[in-house]
């Protein structure tokens, strides 16, 4: 019977979790034009991307859709492999250790997808579904054990009675209840790692809340990190640390998720936290207009992405495309326009 994640004997473990460095995923265009079959291009779709992920840290992503957020976190799970750029976990490439040691990868990294209907095999009951990967990871010494195991997840996450919970099809059972379920099994093997992509936006408003304390709750036990993609920014600030702002595939703007939603930098940041509703009952924002739509991330220009759209661009925009660099803050920004010493 195999353990679960024993992770001192192939990992330095003083290095950071995860870290990314300069990841890019491109996807070939077909031409349709057969008299231009000479000529190449691709879609960025993540377009060099940097960032160190640390243990027990909450990661969040946002940014409109069609961004790269998605495509990023099934970069980092290996469900589709990067066009360049390093993925290291614990200072071993993600790569590598996939190519080694295939089922120490799957029990490091596990997912959660936005759809619960699209996660699991409509013939199969939820309790064989929940017991596959421990069978295929060798864990638990029997049926019966791999079985308590299974009790023992539900329970914890509030879904009883539990057998009547197992010998049901996964038709039978709500959006919710689902979701709860894709993520008690996506911790079943104590991943290090999980990516959790839109979990509760399909979800009815009166669930989100519960599904989001379950999550939190597991992770903070079995001490897991999580990139948190979602559009919707005040579920980020509730959940995340930290915040990374991504467009056109860049991150445009990353630090800790009060300072970025209280002291946006970014025109784009901006942009984004001006048009999301306030908690704060006594602030008044002034939504930022956005004129027009994001631009073809096929071979973008070398320029700032925002630029067509922004609302004080210069010409040094048009020109040279922004690096990610350091203000004095703490926070990362990509834009020609704010100064190293903003606050």
């Amino acid at each position: 019977m195999r353990k679960h994640n024993d992770l001192s004997s192939l990992f330095d473990m003083e290095k950071p979790m995860l870290k990314v460095r300069d990841l890019k995923k491109l996807y070939p265009q077909k031409n349709q034009n057969l008299l231009k079959f000479y000529q190449h291009k691709n879609v960025h779709a993540v377009d060099g991307v940097s960032f160190t992920l640390h243990e027990k840290e909450i990661f969040g992503i946002i940014g409109e859709s069609g961004c790269g957020k998605s495509t990023l976190g099934r970069l980092l799970i290996r469900l589709e492999e990067p066009t360049s750029g390093e993925i290291e976990f614990y200072g071993v490439s993600s790569k590598k250790l996939l190519a080694n040691n295939p089922e120490q990868f799957h029990c490091l990294v596990q997912s959660v997808f936005q759809n619960p209907f699209d996660t699991f095999t409509p013939n199969d009951t939820i309790g064989t579904i929940m017991e596959r990967p421990l069978k295929l990871h060798n864990i638990g010494a029997s049926d019966e054990e791999r079985r308590e195991i299974c009790v023992a997840a539900l329970t914890e996450g509030g879904l009883t009675p539990v057998e009547s919970f197992l010998e049901r099809y996964p038709h039978e059972l709500s959006g919710g209840q689902l979701q709860r379920i894709s993520i008690l099994r996506s911790m079943l093997l104590k991943p290090k790692f999980l990516v959790v992509d839109e979990p509760v936006s399909m979800l009815d408003v009166s669930v989100r809340a519960d599904i989001i304390n379950m999550l939190l709750k597991l992770v903070e036990t079995h001490n897991t990190s999580i990139l948190f993609i979602s559009h919707d920014i005040s579920i980020i600030r509730y959940v995340s640390t930290r915040v990374a702002v991504m467009y056109l595939g860049n991150i445009v703007e990353m630090g800790e998720t009060d300072t970025i939603i209280h002291n946006p930098k970014h025109p784009y940041t901006q942009a984004l936290i001006s048009n999301c509703a306030s908690i704060d009952l006594d602030e008044k924002r002034e939504p930022i207009r956005i004129e027009g739509e994001p631009p073809s991330p096929i071979d973008p220009k070398p320029c700032c992405p925002f630029v067509g759209r922004c609302f004080c661009a210069q010409e040094v925009c048009q020109c040279k495309k922004p690096a990610l660099r350091k203000l004095a803050d703490g926070r990362m920004v990509a834009c020609h326009l704010v100064p190293e010493d903003a606050q």
